[in-house]
């Protein structure tokens, strides 16, 4: 009698030992974590991170969360390798109260954080905690960041396919999304009215062809969408979604995602033409009085000055840098690189210097030329750059008439 109460309590001992053993990776639970956009022009897209929880664990190490988002601004000729397009990524595990510390952070900026629990298998639940530890051990963690083919997202997106046995490429790819990488960047970036101009004006042709869902999921929220309509074969053979629950961890107060990009046409070609119109303005003054010609030059040199520079960072983009979404980037017949050499005859442009008079006009000339040039060809280029050019075309037009207003030989009294 002594032994039966003794057996009972070993046997009590070793049941969840033998559930351990039976059926290896059941302790785990295995979430998409999604958090909305932010402020900052790197925030704008959202972000994402897998949260892998082990019941098993040792108390601070039963939660951890990972993505794949983690950059140094500090690092070594950040700005060298980001004009390169090699900049770095990396992907990292944070348990515990590091893992409190990264959810709160999305929260206390007031973002909207879901989750999803999704439909694995143990074996499969397993297969993917295995490689995350893999992957966030220094020699793995380090990757070449590529903001629209691999990212935060596309590291999670293709972490859960190969979990599954592509079964999530599978059906993302068939999925036609009647949208593009450009499409989408000028929606997630409407509120912010410079970014959406320079990434607007830099990017190329590349970006403008239609992306099928796999290719969406670039996006985290839009990853995040696409989850929800995904089936996978269990263990047993059973078609089953792969999203088991989603729920809303923090709620903000934020407005949601706008649905699709405006149409600024108008705002930008009114916008170009009341900087033509203070060109031609301050060139009738520069006729009139010496003030004039001192803030026509100066008006006139620093516009061109920075279109010449943002030209040659495009130009440089795409016969010099890994940035494939900005090669051959169409706005540079309107951008032209030639405004740049303009801008260094423009302040010389009232004195009499016959040589420097004349580069100033062929210069204006030309940039017109290919400005013209490049809106006659628009129907034959698959490049959609409509607003970017309705803002320049204005200004080049007004620039180039001022210039040779003021070159042309005078009449003689």
């Amino acid at each position: 009698m002594f032994l039966l109460p003794l057996i009972c309590f070993i046997a009590a001992l070793a049941m969840p030992l033998q559930a351990r053993a039976a059926e290896p990776g059941e302790e785990l639970t295995i979430k998409v974590i999604t958090f909305q956009p932010g402020d900052l022009v790197f925030e704008k897209f959202g972000h994402d991170a897998i949260w892998v929880h082990d019941a098993y664990a040792p108390d601070g190490y039963k939660d951890v969360l990972y993505h794949w988002g983690i950059f140094e601004f500090q690092q070594k000729r950040f700005f060298i390798k980001y004009a390169l397009g090699e900049m770095d990524y990396r992907m990292g595990g944070f348990p515990g109260e590091e893992f409190v510390g990264q959810v709160n952070f999305y929260a206390d900026q007031n973002r909207s954080i879901w989750s999803q629990e999704l439909n694995l298998t143990p074996a499969q639940r397993l297969k993917l905690r295995d490689f995350l530890r893999w992957n966030e051990q220094p020699e793995n963690a380090v990757y070449r960041y590529n903001y629209y083919t691999d990212n935060c997202s596309t590291r999670l997106r293709d972490a859960i396919d190969t979990t599954v046995d592509g079964q999530l490429k599978a059906q993302l790819e068939k999925k036609p999304t009647d949208t593009t990488f450009r499409w989408h960047t000028r929606r997630c970036t409407r509120s912010d009215l410079f970014w959406y101009a320079a990434l607007h004006t830099v990017l190329g042709p590349a970006t403008d062809r239609k992306i099928n869902a796999w290719e969406e999921a670039f996006l985290p929220p839009k990853l995040r969408d696409h989850l929800n309509t995904v089936m996978i074969t269990d263990a047993s053979g059973a078609t089953v979604p792969l999203v088991k629950k989603e729920e809303i961890l923090f709620q903000s107060t934020r407005p949601p995602e706008a649905d699709k990009p405006p149409n600024w046409v108008i705002q930008f070609f009114l916008t170009g033409a009341v900087v033509a119109a203070a060109f031609v303005a301050l060139e009738r003054w520069a006729r009139r009085k010496r003030a004039g010609k001192v803030f026509f030059s100066i008006a006139t040199t620093l516009v061109t000055a920075l279109v010449g520079i943002g030209a040659a960072i495009s130009l440089w983009f795409w016969i010099g840098s890994q940035h494939w979404a900005a090669w051959r980037n169409e706005n540079l017949f309107g951008f032209s690189p030639l405004a740049l050499p303009l801008a260094f005859v423009l302040p010389v442009l009232f004195r009499n210097w016959p040589r420097a008079r004349r580069a100033a006009l062929y210069l204006a000339l030309a940039i017109v030329a290919t400005t013209i040039l490049g809106i006659l060809l628009s129907p034959l280029l698959p490049q959609n750059n409509a607003e970017p050019t309705a803002f320049i075309l204005p200004i080049n037009v007004a620039l180039a008439w001022c210039v040779w207003r003021i070159t042309r030989p005078q009449p003689k009294v």
